[in-house]
């Protein structure tokens, strides 16, 4: 089994030169495949302890793992388009924002 040390002094560091390099752009961390392996949530709250405010997952469920884990004001997008209505409208009851891939992903919804 493989073990990964994360070094969140450096995790600091990293996303506080990332923040100035960009000149005030946003930063977003992309978490998938369960923080890489260093466990989603634990990486996010990380992150956001260090800085992040925004974050962008491919799945739903992680996107509600987050959410779940404390991370209600922060901005989670999701990297791909949805198109089940009862998990885009409990996504939207998270504020999760949404990726559209196509007119017809976008519109295909009943009002």
């Amino acid at each position: 089994m493989k073990t990964i040390i994360l070094e969140k002094l450096e995790l600091a560091t990293n996303v506080t030169t990332l923040s100035q390099r960009g000149g005030g752009m946003e930063l977003y961390a992309v978490l998938h495949a369960d923080g890489y392996g260093a466990g989603l949530t634990a990486l996010a709250l990380e992150l956001r302890a260090a800085g992040i405010t925004r974050f962008a997952v491919t799945e739903p469920e992680e996107a509600m793992a987050l959410r779940e884990a404390g991370l209600v004001q922060e901005e989670i997008l999701l990297l791909r388009t949805i198109r089940d209505e009862d998990m885009l409208d409990r996504l939207a009851e998270l504020s999760v924002v949404f990726t559209v891939d196509s007119y017809d992903s976008g519109s295909h919804r009943k009002r």
